[in-house]
């Protein structure tokens, strides 16, 4: 199911009952997320989300996730439910 939510632009919104979202601020979250994860957050733009992996310190993949840029110093991170810890 999607919606339409009136914006500027074509939105649509896929309700997924199997993922959570965790929000992430701070004036270094990118900084601390840059060696967590497999691509380089510096991409991240408020056009441009990320798909990513976060890793353990053995760099053994823990989780897929999706990267959003949020409001100022903010990342937003759509990841499965089970993770979301």
């Amino acid at each position: 199911m999607s919606e339409d939510i009136g914006l500027n632009h074509a939105v649509k919104v896929a309700h997924r009952n199997s993922f959570s979202v965790v929000k992430a601020s701070g004036e270094h979250v990118l900084k601390y997320l840059q060696g967590q994860l497999t691509q380089d957050v510096e991409k991240l733009s408020e056009n441009q989300a990320l798909y990513a992996v976060i890793l353990n310190p053995q760099a053994k993949a823990i989780t897929e996730l999706y990267l959003i840029q949020g409001e100022a110093d903010e990342v937003v991170m759509i990841c499965p439910q089970a993770q979301a810890v």
